[in-house]
């Protein structure tokens, strides 16, 4: 989040401006968030007790899928840091599913998403060291944007390296 935009929305509804309500979904017992974050801040930051809400039926993560393309048509436009750290989020979350499904999620394309794919898959456990033997093994199959399961192809996993005894550093690089 960014504070002067968090600092702009508050000035504008102290000076009655009105936004459009915030999306949350609700599994039953729990409100979670999924766009609007600078418009909740701005109104805790004026002392504003109510906001205007679209609550939908859903759980976490139907929260976080919408968050993850939100933005996307409308709002904020998001920064190039800003869809890669969504596609960040989304392959931590769903690394089952195939570029495709997470890039139409997130509205970038299948390529930014395999190129993220391969950036983080290689530093995605930040040990000091460690050889290829040890490394975290992706999923043989991958959830497609239709719900079914595909496999993987040998050419198109992530790691693309060869050699299983190659010791790799990545403390500098470390993503967390």
């Amino acid at each position: 989040l960014e504070f002067r935009r968090v600092l702009f929305r508050s000035d504008a509804m102290t000076g009655g401006a009105e936004f459009p309500p915030v999306v949350v979904f609700h599994d039953g017992s729990n409100y979670f968030l999924a766009d609007g974050f600078h418009r909740v801040m701005a109104s805790e930051r004026i002392k504003c007790k109510d906001i205007d809400a679209d609550v939908r039926k859903g759980t976490k993560q139907d929260a976080l899928i919408f968050a993850l393309g939100a933005n996307t048509s409308n709002g904020l436009r998001r920064t190039n840091a800003d869809k890669r750290q969504c596609v960040k989020i989304a392959l931590r979350e769903f690394a089952d599913w195939s570029d495709r499904r997470i890039a139409e999620v997130c509205g970038v394309s299948n390529q930014f998403v395999g190129n993220i794919r391969v950036e983080v898959s290689t530093v995605d456990t930040c040990p000091t060291t460690y050889t290829l033997k040890d490394a975290p093994a992706e999923p043989e199959t991958r959830t497609g944007r239709d719900g079914k399961q595909y496999p993987v192809a040998p050419d198109r996993k992530s790691t693309r390296l060869n050699s299983s005894h190659l010791v790799i550093s990545y403390a500098v690089f470390c993503l967390k």
